[in-house]
Parts: structure tokens; sequence; C-alpha cells
């Protein structure tokens, strides 16, 4: 239990720094990727997490199906989490609704498309190397 803890906290932080950066560079300004003040941000921990638990159905499968899988399930805890907030915080941490193919505003086809790939990236060559690092 504490080596999923402390891969959460380890998501959490870099996703931070990847979504950081990323609108820092679009928005050619500082512009901090969570809604805490701090250098952490809970979506990426839950989505490493969804990785690893789907792992074991889509680890044996080929790049595409991989794709698909992971795209799908992150799509679906992006719109989870973003219909959350907006719920319970009446806030909106991402607004989608003007791009094409989105559902309510939480989750759009081209995020999808992102996130498969960066769900291909983490599972095939950052988690065998950050749990080699680590244990």
């Amino acid at each position: 239990m504490q080596e999923v803890i402390m891969l959460f906290f380890i998501y959490g932080f870099l996703g931070w720094i990847i979504d950081t950066g990323f609108r820092s560079f679009k928005e050619n300004k500082f512009s901090q990727g969570s809604f805490l003040n701090l250098p952490f941000c809970s979506s990426y921990g839950f989505g490493g997490l969804s990785i690893l638990a789907v792992e074991p159905f889509v680890n044996q499968q080929g790049i595409i199906w991989q794709f698909l899988s992971l795209a799908i399930v992150l799509s679906l805890l992006e719109f989870t989490l973003g219909f959350l907030s907006s719920k319970f915080w009446q806030k909106r941490f991402w607004d989608y609704s003007k791009n094409r193919f989105n559902l309510k505003g939480h989750t759009d086809l081209e995020h999808a498309i992102y996130w498969g790939g960066l769900g291909i990236i983490f599972l095939n060559i950052f988690q065998p190397w950050l749990l080699k690092i680590l244990f």
C-alpha cells in the first residue's frame, strides 16, 4: 500500500510538471496546472494508478489495443474528474466545450488521442524505468 501511495504522489508531481510546462509554453507565461498551491496534480496521480490497474489487461496486447484501451480509460477518468469538480466545487479546471467531439466539455477526442499516446509512453517506457530505480 505504501508503494501505491508513493507512486500516486510521484505521478501527481510529474503530471504537474508536464501540465504546467505545457500550459506555460502555450500561454507564454507561467500557468500552474493544478488547483492546489502545490507542485502536485491529483488527476495525474489517479491517471497513473488507473494505467497500473488496467496494465494486466492491456500489456499482453498489441500497441493499437493498448492505445485504444488507454485512451478510453484515461478519457473516462478525465470526464469523471471534470464532472465531479464542476458538481462539487462548481468549478471547471478545464473546458473543452469549444472543441469538436467533446463530451459535455469535460473530455474530447483530441485529448483522448493525447491520453492514448501518453499512456503508451507511460506503460511501456516510463513505468518500467521508474519501478527499476525505485524497487
